[in-house]
């Protein structure tokens, strides 16, 4: 928590302790008389950075709460269940191309992995990458895009097409 009053957080941990449904505004109310700059703050703010943090410290303790950064309970994580056999999604595919086939957009070449035309699109994509990587500023990266149907162009040529 940034910046908080020590005397209101203990003040509103003892008013929650005695009564855990006590109003915000009646706390808001009391935190105002310990510290006026707390006016400043609207009602959501001032829950948020006192009673909030409280209640939360309180459950914490009462439940056992978990500490940061552990997973919840529930499903195991992929390399935790290595023995468990794999459970496939029940996705079907719908009309069209058969499985294993490339789309028609793509040359056989190019979705297969080989070929020079896969080659060639590698390299002209990082050379786009570069260019972007190299813009020092808006105005240059404005440049880039602005020569984007060049390297479109290049790429469909690159591609055999």
């Amino acid at each position: 928590m940034a910046d908080f009053n020590a005397r209101v957080m203990d003040m509103v941990r003892r008013e929650l302790e005695k009564d855990r449904s006590v109003a915000t505004e009646d706390l808001f109310a009391k935190a105002r008389k310990i510290d006026s700059s707390l006016s400043r703050l609207d009602i959501r703010q001032f829950h948020a950075k006192y009673p909030l943090q409280v209640k939360r410290a309180m459950g914490r303790g009462r439940r056992g709460g978990r500490p940061a950064g552990t997973r919840k309970r529930g499903r195991p994580p992929a390399s935790a269940s290595a023995s468990a056999p794999a459970r496939k999604r029940g996705r079907k595919r719908g009309p069209g191309r058969p499985p294993g086939r490339p789309r028609k957009s793509v040359p056989a070449e190019i979705a297969t992995g080989g070929g020079a035309g896969r080659d060639s699109v590698r390299t002209l994509l990082l050379q786009f990458a570069r260019e972007v990587a190299g813009a020092d500023g808006k105005a240059d990266m404005v440049d880039v895009m602005a020569g984007v149907e060049g390297w479109v162009d290049r790429l469909i040529s690159a591609a055999g097409r």
